[in-house]
């Protein structure tokens, strides 16, 4: 994540379009003088749904620079 601060929410969505919000808010870290990676990471509880998407929302308007995701990885396990 270039520009840390600026992911503000985190769902999830399954097939038929339902939402479940995994993480909402500011992201606290406050990046310092030297630009640095970033690592952002939220912990979601195993689910009772299947999940066909993953939506993250930034906040452009969040502070200067390019607001970019480089990747996402998801880590769980299959039941």
């Amino acid at each position: 994540n270039d520009a840390a601060g600026a992911i503000t929410k985190i769902e999830a969505i399954e097939s038929d379009g339902a939402t479940h919000v995994w993480g909402e808010g500011v992201d606290p870290y406050v990046a310092p003088a030297v630009r640095e990676i970033v690592w952002f990471a939220v912990r979601v509880p195993k689910t009772t749904y299947l999940v066909a998407n993953v939506k993250i929302t930034l906040n452009l308007a969040s502070g200067p620079g390019y607001k970019e995701i480089d990747a996402v990885q998801l880590v769980g396990a299959a039941q």
